[in-house]
């Protein structure tokens, strides 16, 4: 679900942005939105798995979960090169935010 936020975020912004300028300018929010939408998400999962009793907090399987989008921002690179090589872009860039998280936007 994580890696579908972005794919959202970046489908939007090539609908919308025309030019050069007009991305600088829509990014800010599209990455706002994005990163919400990240927050909520992983919110209520937590607290429903929490709840279920299948873990105790986040933070004992807050690895696995970047495991997993880790996992999945690479098949999702192998699947844009093979399919839709203008659209490498997306998980090439996700790779890098999960690499420098504090650089993410």
């Amino acid at each position: 679900m994580l890696r579908s936020f972005d794919y959202a975020r970046w489908a939007a912004l090539r609908r919308a942005a025309r030019t050069d300028q007009d991305l600088a300018a829509l990014a800010p929010a599209a990455a706002a939105w994005e990163g919400e939408a990240r927050r909520a998400y992983l919110t209520a999962y937590d607290a429903t798995a929490r709840a279920a009793g299948l873990y105790p907090s986040y933070e004992s399987v807050g690895g696995l979960v970047a495991l997993a989008e880790l996992e999945k921002s690479i098949y999702a690179l192998r699947y844009e090169l093979g399919n839709r090589p203008d659209w490498v872009r997306i998980p090439l860039a996700a790779l890098l935010a999960l690499a420098h998280p504090a650089q993410e936007a």
